[in-house]
């Protein structure tokens, strides 16, 4: 089912086949908003993928999940296999990329196409996938990259607070 565009509620009918221990929550960083032209989903999915193959020499993209700043969401890695996402934490684990930068400007790792923030469709779906893996497999299983063993990274960004989502 790699790079398939869904919505929200298709995504969860997907997801009701599978188990997972935890849900990991990631950002793009690069591809940000600016990047997004609202018809691009799969284009953008294919430069993460071509990066996460060719340049960092995984065997697929290391994300189940891509959401795009329209709050749709487009399939990689296959949801029954192992994610390269929280190195310690993979086994069991959902792995989502959000589309954006999401550093508050000043903090994080300086990139030239800029800051967003995470509104709108985009925060709508992120919010349901949430909510819907909480009340499944339990809200002590989502995990923001930042917080894994070892990792040095703001990753979901420095202008996302788990606890005000």
């Amino acid at each position: 089912m790699a790079d398939k565009i869904l919505s929200a509620d298709e995504l969860m009918k997907i997801l009701n086949i599978y188990r997972y221990n935890q849900l990991h929550i990631h950002h793009t960083w690069k591809p940000t908003h600016k990047d997004f032209n609202g018809k691009n989903h799969l284009q953008l999915q294919q430069g993460m993928r071509n990066y996460h193959v060719n340049t960092r020499g995984w065997k697929d993209i290391g994300h189940h999940l891509a959401l795009m700043p329209d709050g749709k969401w487009v399939t990689g890695r296959p949801f029954d296999q192992i994610p390269a996402s929280i190195k310690g934490w993979n086994t069991g684990a959902l792995a989502v990329e959000m589309v954006g930068n999401f550093d508050i400007v000043g903090t994080g790792a300086y990139n030239s196409s800029g800051y967003d923030r995470l509104e709108g469709k985009q925060k709508d779906s992120i919010l349901e996938l949430i909510k819907y893996f909480g009340e499944r497999f339990g809200y002590s299983g989502i995990k923001f990259h930042k917080e894994g063993p070892g990792v040095t990274k703001s990753c979901p960004g420095t202008g996302i607070n788990k606890d005000k989502l």
